[in-house]
Parts: structure tokens; sequence; C-alpha cells
């Protein structure tokens, strides 16, 4: 919700920097910098046994993956520079942000 109050222009707002992946229309603020949020994915061993339970895996793997998605890094790369870094001239088109 937040996200669309301030693409409604209700005022600024805290996101993650990956939001910029989406809503390339959004723009940083230079006023604070917070440190990197660990993500962790945690689940019993047997757990994974099953094809379909892997599959999820392997897609939250490549989803959160920081070699393509620069915003998952333990270091800062700003909104500004996700193009340079992800080899992508320009945001994704709506369908593509849909799908991926």
């Amino acid at each position: 919700m937040c996200v669309q109050a301030v693409l409604n222009g209700v005022g600024i707002g805290a996101m993650p920097t990956a939001i910029a992946s989406v809503e390339p229309d959004l723009v940083m603020l230079d006023v604070l910098t917070v440190g990197p949020a660990k993500l962790w994915l945690v689940h019993h061993r047997d757990a994974a046994r099953p094809a379909r339970v892997r599959l999820v895996k392997d897609w939250l793997k490549a989803i959160f993956d920081p070699r393509t998605r620069p915003w998952y890094r333990s270091e800062f790369v700003h909104p500004d520079d996700f193009a340079a870094e992800t080899g992508k001239s320009e945001p994704a088109s709506k369908g593509e942000r849909k799908a991926g």
C-alpha cells in the first residue's frame, strides 16, 4: 500500500531499493543508507525431497540471486545503477514485471 500511496502523490515512504526495479518512476532520496537485510530459506531436510518443493526452492534462490539482482547484494547499489549492474538499458516492461 505504501508504494501505491507514494505513486499517487501522498508523500514519501520507506521502501526497499528493490522496488525501483518494478516502479522506476519512484525517486530515491539520498538521506539515509540502511544496512543489508539477511534473507534465510529454512526448511526441514526431508521437506526438500519432493520435486515440486525443489523447484520452488530453486525458483526462490533465483529470485534473490545478487548476481542478477543487485538490490539483494550485501553492498549498497543505488537504484540509479541497477541498469548498469544488470546489463539492461531500460526498466522491464509491465508484462515482464508481472512474469518476473
